[in-house]
């Protein structure tokens, strides 16, 4: 993590350790509640797409898809301009503090 400039990441144990060191995050989020599951910090960004279903905090998709519908839709191109947004905000934050 120490050379990152952020994490993309599912709901995963590693989206809180890189929440826990201040590495900025890009969570995509499916079945769980970001309000229950995190990530708890203010420096994440999460992708998700919203439906019905949602939240049904399993493990596999109760309605039968092989892959759940609520990581499926989750569109790449807004995940890629998400990270880029993210990126150039990282940039531009670390320019401010060597500036200071």
């Amino acid at each position: 993590f120490s050379r990152a400039h952020l994490l993309l990441t599912g709901d995963t144990g590693p989206m809180h350790l890189a929440a826990a060191v201040d590495l900025p995050v890009v969570a995509l989020i499916g079945a769980t509640a970001p309000s229950r599951t995190g990530p708890y910090t203010s420096d994440a960004v999460i992708v998700r797409q919203t439906l019905d279903c949602m939240p049904c905090l399993a493990k596999r998709c109760r309605l039968g898809h092989a892959v759940p519908p609520c990581m499926e839709q989750i569109d790449v191109d807004r995940v890629v301009t998400v990270i880029h947004a993210r990126l150039a905000e990282s940039a531009a934050s670390l320019s401010r503090r060597r500036s200071a």
